[in-house]
């Protein structure tokens, strides 16, 4: 079938050239579906085959399976396992150690999913990010076949059939109510919390109806269209699997065209001027070494970017394309095309066997490394006190309902047995912060309360998905919050901080989902500025003085400043210049919320103002390492050592604050009392 492989192909160059840089290719990844419904294709087919001549042998079919997969999948591993090694920062090698340890059980999906966000940069020093595919790939022919089986010996075929239709919508409607912005919040969250899993993207259970809808082709009835009619569905499916890649912006979630163009040209490709196209002798070489293709493209793009410190120009494009084409084929000529020996006497079945007894080992060998490497990169990896490390506190869930909040809020202070006097709520920018002043509060005697929240209210859309994640402000949680701060009256102080440049400023063209109108940019802003500014009031009037934290500095380039330090002592064996960001970069970046800042606090909502940068600050330079030392863990959150500098700072200014309004206090009073 020419045209399938004409298929891998467009369906591999799209996600090489996202990887590369998605400005190329902004929904290139859904090429992955496209794979998808090519597998639910021969999958059917071959259980079908199987089923005619009563000749269904399910470990035979998932030992051919293994034998094609896992002696790849082995190879790129140890290659790029040995490379990071040797060249990588134990602290961003040990999470690509660990996905490979995942990997080996094909569970890399559910600790990708857990520690990224496929579409975060953070995520793409991973050497294995790609394994996730992999994963669901395998858990695919295990399941699948296992289903039709025991359907099979339970009931007939047109049961099966019929059962097999109904996962397939049930999969579909789980995708579609996990992704689509018409769904409140809470059932999104909900669901996904039920499933154990914290997106969509990465799991079997939301793209079985892809590999469903390829297996679907084969019992579709075998119509005799006109010759026309199918030419011009196949060009419609080639042009449509092709635009898709283009038309969506990166992070869409909007793959239906891709499956439903994919289904098309599936199954009316195989004849006309688009099977000559897709069985160009290029496209179909391509096609052919796809799979080792996706297995080496995107460790060498990581490898490369890493080396070159992300600095990455056309050149370097170039040769990362070549580079990959030039390992993916005689990984293809000479490994993937190993044919599994058919078991005839012993030895042959124990060699039947092989790719199986790999997988416990090399997953315990990349445990035990991984559990080295962590221990020596020491605490840049073992407390970054990201939200997911921040221990919560279960007592205080009985204020904050778990379906509304994505996390439960923690003490601050916990050694501490007075009632807490403060609340310090925001993003992952205010979570940064609670190693400082969990610190500071033990040892003034204080306590204070943590919640994880983004604190900007998007009136205008709280019932819609939105690109910051489960953790944003709506109505809903604007208002429990207040409603606890009212029951709360010995809290005083609200702490707000977060990344104040991206959630008040960071908007783009979207709809209002209230009336489905288009919404620029600029009015998106404009309401999260009045959501804040009303947050603010609602705050003053039950007495609660408002504290807002501006941002620390931000690095402005990847990667992070300590990784790019290390790198360079690591790769090129050199001493690099200390890691300063100037005065007036940060100031242009804060200037508009600086500004906000400056309203909202003459309007007398805000009761002050506290400069997290300015700890850092020397003259007109923010420094941001003290030798090996860094006050960073990432281009803008804190490591333990800066959240320690930086909570010093935020409680000597808020003593500061209460002691300039007791004063002010004093002076307007004592002309009173004289008089």
């Amino acid at each position: 079938m020419p045209h399938v492989n004409g298929m891998r192909a467009l369906a591999i160059l799209g996600i090489l050239f996202y990887h590369l840089n998605s400005g190329y290719c902004p929904a290139g990844y859904f090429g992955v579906d496209v794979f998808l419904v090519i597998s639910g294709y021969f999958l059917m087919a071959s259980m079908m085959k199987a089923e005619k001549s009563s000749d269904i042998h399910y470990f035979s079919f998932l030992l051919k399976k293994a034998w094609r997969i896992i002696p790849s999948w082995l190879l790129v591993s140890c290659v790029f396992c040995l490379l990071a090694s040797i060249f990588m920062v134990s602290m961003d090698g040990a999470n690509s150690y660990l996905t490979a340890c995942a990997s080996s059980a094909f569970l890399a999906d559910y600790l990708i999913d857990f520690r990224y966000d496929y579409f975060n940069r953070s995520a793409h020093e991973n050497l294995f990010l790609h394994y996730w595919y992999l994963s669901i790939t395998v858990q695919m022919y295990i399941i699948i076949p296992l289903l039709i089986l025991v359907s099979l010996k339970v009931f007939n075929k047109k049961t099966t059939l019929i059962l097999l239709s109904l996962l397939a919508c049930l999969s579909l409607c789980f995708y579609w109510l996990t992704t689509s912005p018409h769904v409140p919040e809470q059932t999104r969250t909900a669901l996904l919390n039920a499933a154990g899993m914290r997106s969509t993207y990465y799991h079997l259970l939301p793209r079985l109806w892809e590999i469903l809808a390829g297996g679907a082709i084969l019992l579709l009835p075998a119509w005799q269209e006109k010759h026309r009619l199918r030419l011009a569905l196949a060009c419609l499916g080639a042009l449509a699997i092709i635009a898709s890649f283009f038309c969506y912006t990166t992070g869409s979630p909007l793959v239906y065209l891709t499956v439903f163009s994919s289904v098309l040209l599936l199954r009316y490709g195989d004849s006309g001027w688009i099977s000559r196209a897709l069985s160009w002798q290029p496209l179909q070489w391509v096609g052919t070494i796809s799979f080792s293709l996706y297995l080496w493209h995107w460790p060498l793009i990581v490898a490369w970017k890493y080396a070159k410190l992300g600095q990455i120009g056309p050149w370097d494009e170039l040769g990362m394309v070549i580079l990959s084409f030039l390992l993916a084929y005689p990984a293809w000529r000479f490994v993937e095309r190993i044919n599994m020996p058919q078991p005839a006497g012993f030895i042959k079945r124990i060699a039947c066997l092989l790719p199986l007894f790999v997988l416990p080992i090399f997953g315990i060998g990349m445990a035990a490394f991984y559990l080295h490497i962590r221990e020596e990169a020491g605490a840049a990896i073992r407390t970054p006190k990201t939200l997911s490390f921040i221990p919560q506190d279960e007592s205080l869930s009985v204020h904050f309902n778990k379906v509304l909040f994505e996390y439960y809020p923690t003490f601050i202070g916990k050694t501490q047995k007075n009632a807490p006097s403060f609340l310090l709520m925001g993003d992952s920018h205010a979570g940064h912060l609670v190693t400082g002043l969990e610190h500071y509060c033990n040892e003034l005697n204080i306590k204070g309360i943590y919640l994880n929240n983004s604190v900007t209210p998007y009136w205008w859309c709280y019932n819609a998905p939105n690109s910051f994640g489960d953790a944003a402000w709506n109505e809903q949680r604007a208002e429990a919050i207040l409603t606890y701060l009212k029951a709360r009256p010995d809290i005083k102080h609200v702490f707000i901080a977060q990344s104040w440049i991206a959630r008040l400023y960071g908007a783009s063209d979207t709809k209002d989902w209230r009336t489905m109108e288009m919404m620029d940019a600029a009015e998106q802003m404009n309401l999260r500025e009045a959501g804040l500014r009303e947050t603010c009031r609602r705050m003053k009037e039950m007495g609660v003085r408002v504290v807002l934290l501006a941002d620390t500095p931000i690095w402005p380039s990847n990667p992070a400043p300590q990784s790019r330090w290390f790198r360079m002592k690591k790769i090129y064996n050199r001493t690099p210049p200390e890691c300063t960001i100037s005065r007036e970069t940060h100031r242009q970046k804060a200037a508009r919320y600086a500004e906000f800042f400056q309203r909202i606090q003459a309007e007398g909502l805000a009761w002050g103002i506290i400069d997290c940068a300015e700890p850092f600050r020397q003259g007109d330079l923010y420094r941001i390492q003290k030798g090996d030392d860094f006050f960073f863990r990432d281009s803008n959150h804190l490591s333990p050592s800066g959240s320690l500098l930086v909570g010093n700072y935020i409680m000597a200014e808020w003593h500061r604050l209460i002691q300039q309004a007791k004063s002010a206090t004093e002076s307007v009073a004592t002309p009173d009392a004289a008089q």
